[in-house]
């Protein structure tokens, strides 16, 4: 079998961006014809996948693409119409735009993820020597490699992927909250990850209306591959007039950090507006968000309105946002609100739950209460 396999790392702390592929290489095998490159993500133990066959030199680079490799796969994330409060119906869902959003956010991250997470994911290669009859060695034993970020002013792989990842609870969060004058009897939602963790919404009304969504080390994980996770701790929020809250307007800022294995701490800021109406009568929900790691910046456009105006269709990719703006902007302030405790005793499993349907909950927990 071929020894001696090395594969590539990225530096762990600087921004590298000479390390964007992974090369693999090996001593050569007497009598090999060709090679073969395997690879496992997140854990030498886990399954290997063929990514190359017919290698007759002792290297292989391993590229990933955004384009190719993931948003060729996933597509756009799913949009929420901006008329999506206003179209209450008196049966069924009473807000049948929102549920569509929701079913097609939910749809996409069960397709999504899988992609997502394969995507520069720490990974283990081994190696096979085959002979000119077919005949293969077994596999070398496993080398670590790892694969740099595109992470420039212009464009980021991470912020592209922290989107669907990152977002999903935030966006449901957010969709779950009830419009208008009934949000302000919002209790929150209690959302739990597949990997732990718990995403919770409020909306406080005193003199002015405090709207708030809690990230507690809400992390996802791929059930099929031990030792993946995407962990996001943080709060979004902001505070406003009750009358402005009244008509739909909500104005939310805040930082997270995110962890993935293999990489440091990422930080992210951001800044949205959800169902806010222009002075020309214009409505849009959209934001600016500012993503960092290792030391540099990429801030770009968080558009949730879909492309064509319905809900669930897609919404148009981020763009980045050059030059920078002020995150969030002048003027604008914070919430004031204490951030939202889960709605289960800590000693208990998270409970998923989902209570925007009839926008009532028979009593508000009490460590949550407005």
């Amino acid at each position: 079998m071929p020894a001696n396999v090395q594969a590539t790392d990225c530096d762990p702390v600087n921004y590298d961006p000479a390390h964007g592929n992974i090369t693999v290489t090996w001593s050569a095998s007497q009598g090999a014809a060709y090679y073969r490159v395997y690879r496992a993500i997140f854990a030498e133990t886990n399954a290997y996948s063929m990514v190359a066959d017919n290698v007759t030199d002792t290297s292989f680079e391993y590229i990933q693409t955004w384009q190719a490799d993931v948003f060729s796969i996933i597509g756009p994330t799913p949009g929420l119409s901006p008329t999506a409060d206003f179209d209450r119906v008196e049966t069924g869902a009473p807000y049948p735009e929102r549920e569509a959003f929701i079913n097609a956010l939910s749809d996409y991250r069960d397709m999504a993820m899988p992609a997502l997470f394969n995507f520069k994911a720490p990974a283990f290669f081994r190696v096979q020597a085959c002979n000119a009859a077919g005949q293969c060695s077994d596999m070398s034993t496993a080398d670590a490699g790892s694969a740099e970020y595109i992470h420039t002013e212009q464009f980021s792989d991470l912020a592209q992927q922290a989107i669907p990842s990152w977002g999903y609870a935030q966006l449901i969060s957010l969709a779950d909250a009830p419009p208008g004058a009934n949000g302000l009897a919002w209790c929150g939602i209690d959302l739990c990850g597949s990997g732990g963790g718990i995403a919770m919404g409020r909306v406080a009304a005193t003199t002015r209306v405090n709207i708030d969504v809690a990230y507690d080390q809400y992390t996802e994980a791929l059930d099929t591959v031990p030792g993946s996770y995407f962990e996001a701790s943080g709060r979004l929020g902001g505070r406003m007039a009750a009358a402005d809250a009244n008509n739909g307007k909500f104005l939310l800022s805040g930082t997270f950090t995110i962890n993935m294995p293999g990489r440091p701490t990422i930080d992210l800021a951001m800044y949205a507006r959800i169902g806010f109406t222009a002075t020309d009568g214009t409505r849009f929900s959209d934001g600016v968000a500012a993503i960092t790691y290792k030391g540099l910046t990429y801030q770009f456009t968080l558009p949730i309105q879909p492309m064509d105006g319905i809900s669930g269709h897609p919404a148009q990719p981020p763009q980045p946002v050059v030059p920078a703006v002020t995150i969030p902007p002048t003027g604008w302030t914070a919430s004031t609100a204490a951030v939202p405790t889960p709605l289960v005793p800590e000693d208990m499993d998270p409970e998923c739950l989902r209570v925007w349907p009839d926008y009532v909950l028979e009593e508000c927990p009490g460590s949550i209460a407005p």
